[in-house]
């Protein structure tokens, strides 16, 4: 690491002035219309050249405390934020925008937990490093300080050409390159590979050293923050609940949370054969925080007084640091995990037949590197697996190195370029890494759940089958009445496994279960497989990052590297004496905050007892519902308006004083009393002229959007499930359709056909089905890659169904949106081509042609083309607000 500055901590007598200093922070902000206390009464300091970590499960404010301390608006609306929040001696709330911009660009850095959206993907890395350094020769520098090889030529690639550790290089890069007092790292490591984690972890060290600087590490991984931090602070439910030395909290906790977090880490130390102790029941709904302590509700020595009013941190007793507990000579010091309650034991079943067999197996893909050229990326090489029935094999490696292809083409979601992948059985389930994107958001659990069982059961007992796999999982029968939305990750997770289990598979194939699940989520994700197993005898092929968790899941494990397998071997040889250079580079990358101590004489806090069949989430009673957004004001006046004005229009006829086609007064005549809006030139009554020609404008516009939406629809839908040489034969009709001017389209096909009112909306509706076409096909095809549309096919969906229940439902909500957002342009646009002469015939009642009539009494009797206009000018504004709300609610929800 180059020298680049001396430390800033220089000037603060010796660290004693902190760099930042949060004061009784409170975050509220609103989402859909709800209040969500996200951060509440948390104090810390931050000295100068410290790195503090910031631990807890997700959703305990951990992010919303760091944005506050970068002076960043939470929410949208912005919440509302009270107390104190100094770095550098300027209150970041207090202050004004200006001088945040000030102390952000002089004071602080940002490296956020994905670098792909952080970094701008159209500008090359070099312009958004030049953007802060100044310079070239500057932005080269600081790549080099960073660890990036070539910087120079790196300074032209594009974000998505580097890996993810080389982005996350970038971003620590922009992050000091105006030399920062303090560096605010959000999940830097949560997304990377235990390898290049490590090398992050080493930057950050090496870059306080280097700088001065002090940083804050937010991750919800225990084990990373005792990588690299001097101190850590735990936070749950919006609250600091411990604070001190790493150390001291490592070695003696003073909380029930930071217990029950150490013991379900993840490490090469664990007991394979017992159960993780886990945390039960949920986290704390910040919509409706508890009065007392916030973690009462999960811990096993809550007392009546936790409930009461919050409880402040105050002397740990035990360190020298701080703690929120009443009763901390009650919380198990010693953190000794010891094997909580032992798994029945595995049943040897009959390997006389391989449950899964690769021979030589090659795949590649073809990607566009230019606007024609093409390069052959190979990700798997001549590869080699066997995996006995009943037996777990796991297969570790980092990003890129062919493990999830591998388990695609197990699954039979891929095909292989060459070699055979033979899978005996005929039912193969999979676990995917994103559980929520798994499940069709649309369908409530006990339809997806459900899906595998055989038709001809009836209604009744596929409930009952439904039920009794949520149970075996640990979750209540209340939840297959929901939807994924309404579901928390840990309990997407277990309807996942549900769905997988609820008809035995012969193979269950776990994409990495556990990569995005806060360390008690995970280990509660490891402990079901590993009962699932064997209650089922399942043979399980577990692709993961993490070797502690391929250890404590695998009988063996195989290490992939580049496409290639390059040691397999039992599970304990390979994470305690592995032999391959690889291999060793990963076991020193895993995270190991001390070895396991010894066994427990009482159980840990907030642990699940040794009895329980289940652990982690299982102690569930309900389900945590989705809030439904609120109705805006302005909404529910548009609705109301658009609501009067259809029931106007529907009764039209009955409402209309006056026959709209037959004079009923004197020619021109001024609006008076009789005649509300005057009469036209021929004595007719404008007022039930109007009230007819917009109901006759309203139902065209929904005739038009009705038929377009069919063909469209119906076109669109076609070519995004098949694909192919079907779909780009239709979307290049359609492409025609869309090129040609549409009004002037459909002026030459009514002067075809001849004017009338039906001709003309043929002719509207000829033109605007291309625009729902492309609608619908879009997001099919964008549905279709989705991880629900496998799922789908795993659980045996065929064709009818994928497109019926997986893919179409999907495709409806953006085409109505555009639909209504069609409404008021199909009114102006009818209008128009009456206003021509292209609509129906005299003396019908169109909007457009009294207007056209009305033009030559424009100056002497300006209400007869006025009032058409106007009354065509309300109805497309109402139509058009219409749009936006059904908008705004249908993308919000």
């Amino acid at each position: 690491m180059k020298h680049f500055r001396k430390g800033a901590a220089d000037g603060d007598e010796g660290g004693r002035v902190p760099r930042a200093c949060v004061s009784d922070l409170e975050v509220t902000f609103r989402h859909r219309g709800v209040a969500v206390r996200a951060v509440r009464g948390v104090s810390i300091e931050i000295a100068a050249g410290e790195i503090i970590a910031l631990v807890g499960e997700s959703g305990s404010g951990k992010s919303v405390l760091g944005l506050s301390l970068l002076g960043l608006p939470v929410g949208d609306p912005p919440a509302v934020v009270t107390g104190r929040a100094e770095v550098c001696g300027v209150d970041l709330i207090a202050a004004s925008p200006a001088e945040r911009r000030r102390v952000r660009r002089a004071h602080l850095g940002a490296v956020f937990q994905n670098p792909m959206t952080s970094l701008n993907p159209t500008m090359r890395i070099g312009e958004q490093v030049r953007e802060v350094a100044g310079s070239t020769a500057e932005a080269v520098r600081l790549l080099d300080l960073v660890g990036i090889p070539q910087p120079g030529r790196r300074l032209r690639s594009y974000p998505h050409e580097l890996s993810a550790g080389m982005r996350q290089r970038v971003m620590i890069a922009i992050a000091i390159a105006t030399r920062p007092d303090l560096i605010i790292a959000d999940e830097p490591t949560s997304a990377l590979d235990v390898t290049v984690q490590a090398q992050i972890l080493a930057l950050l060290r090496d870059l306080r050293a280097e700088l001065g600087c002090s940083v804050l590490l937010i991750t919800h991984e225990i084990g990373v923050a005792a990588a690299v931090a001097d101190r850590v602070a735990v936070m749950y439910g919006g609250r600091l609940v411990e604070v001190g030395a790493m150390a001291d909290v490592l070695a003696t906790p003073a909380h029930p949370y930071t217990v029950g977090l150490l013991d379900s880490r993840l490490d090469l130390s664990l007991p394979v054969n017992h159960r993780i102790p886990v945390l039960t029941g949920m986290p704390p709904d910040p919509r409706d925080p508890a009065p007392g302590c916030p973690f009462a509700p999960r811990c096993s020595l809550r007392t009546e007084d936790c409930a009461k009013s919050p409880i402040p941190l105050t002397p740990a007793g035990f360190h020298a640091g701080e703690a929120a507990c009443i009763l901390p000579a009650e919380v198990d010091r010693n953190r000794a995990r010891g094997p909580a309650s032992a798994f029945p034991p595995l049943e040897e079943p009959e390997r006389s037949r391989p449950a899964v067999r690769c021979r030589g197996v090659g795949k590649s893909f073809r990607l566009r590197t230019g606007s024609v050229r093409r390069e052959v990326h190979t990700v798997l090489c001549d590869l080699d697996l066997q995996v006995g029935a009943g037996e777990a094999v796991a297969v570790v490696g980092e990003s890129g190195s062919g493990k999830s292809t591998l388990l695609r083409l197990i699954a039979g979601l891929e095909k292989p370029d060459r070699g055979v992948v033979e899978v005996s059985g005929t039912s193969t389930q999979m676990i995917f890494q994103d559980v929520s994107a798994s499940l069709t958001p649309w369908l409530t659990v006990e339809r997806q759940v459900g899906e595998r069982l055989p038709r001809t059961l009836g209604r009744a007992e596929r409930r009952a089958r439904v039920i009794a796999a949520l149970e075996r999982v640990g979750l209540p029968a209340a939840v297959a009445d929901l939807r994924a939305d309404s579901l928390s990750t840990g309990q997407r997770q277990r309807v996942a496994f549900a769905r997988a289990t609820i008809v035995v598979p012969d193979v269950l194939l776990c994409d990495e279960p556990t990569s995005a699940l806060d360390a008690p989520l995970a280990a509660s994700t490891l402990n079901l497989i590993q009962t699932l197993r064997r209650e089922f005898g399942l043979t399980v092929v577990f692709v993961t990052h993490d070797l502690a968790a391929a250890r404590f899941v695998a009988d063996r494990i195989a290490v992939m590297f580049r496409g290639e397998i390059v040691e397999i071997g039992a599970a304990e040889k390979v994470a305690h004496a592995p032999s391959h250079p690889y291999s060793k580079a990963l076991v020193e990358a895993v995270p190991n905050i001390g070895s396991a101590p010894e066994q427990r004489l009482a159980e840990p806090a907030g642990a699940v007892p040794a009895s329980a069949p289940l652990t982690g989430g299982a102690d569930v009673e309900t389900a945590a519902v989705a809030v439904r957004g609120r109705v805006k004001p302005s909404e529910v006046i548009t609705l109301c308006v658009l609501a009067t004005l259809i029931v106007v229009m529907l009764g039209a006829p009955w409402l209309a004083p006056y026959d709209p086609d037959l004079p009923v007064g004197k020619p021109v005549s001024p609006p008076d009393a009789a005649h509300w809006l005057g009469t036209d030139e021929v004595g007719r009554d404008i007022a039930s002229r109007v009230l007819v020609g917009m109901r006759a404008s309203w139902w065209g516009a929904l005739c038009v959007i009705a038929s377009g939406i069919v063909i469209g629809g119906t076109v669109g839908a076609v070519a995004g499930t098949l694909g192919g040489i079907v779909d780009r034969i239709l979307m290049r009709i359609t492409d025609i359709f869309i090129a040609l001017p549409a009004a002037l389209l459909a002026i030459a096909v009514v002067a075809a056909i001849g004017p009338s009112y039906g001709h003309t909306l043929v002719a509207v509706a000829l033109v605007w089905w291309p625009l729902y076409a492309r609608v619908v096909r879009g997001e099919v095809t964008r549905l279709r890659s989705q991880p629900h549309i496998d799922a789908a096919r795993m659980s045996g969906a065929g064709s009818f169904e994928l497109g019926r229940l997986h893919l179409l439902p999907g495709a409806w909500p953006p085409t109505i949106v555009a639909a209504s957002l069609d409404v008021g342009a199909l009114i102006l646009m009818l209008s128009g081509l009456s206003f021509i002469g292209l609509g129906a015939p005299a003396p019908a009642p169109e909007l457009g042609a009294m207007s056209a009539r009305g033009l030559p009494y424009l100056l002497d009797s300006w209400w007869v083309p006025i009032m058409p206009a106007i009354g065509l000018l309300v109805l497309a504004t109402i139509a058009n607000l219409a749009g936006d709300v059904i908008r705004d609610r249908l993308t919000d929800r």
